[in-house]
C-alpha cells in the first residue's frame, strides 16, 4: 500500500511550494 506516502509526497510539495 503506497497511498500514505503519496499523500505524504503530496503535502510536502505543497508545503514547499508555498
Amino acid at each position: 500500500k503506497s497511498s500514505l506516502r503519496n499523500v505524504v509526497l503530496r503535502d510536502y510539495i505543497y508545503n514547499w511550494r508555498s
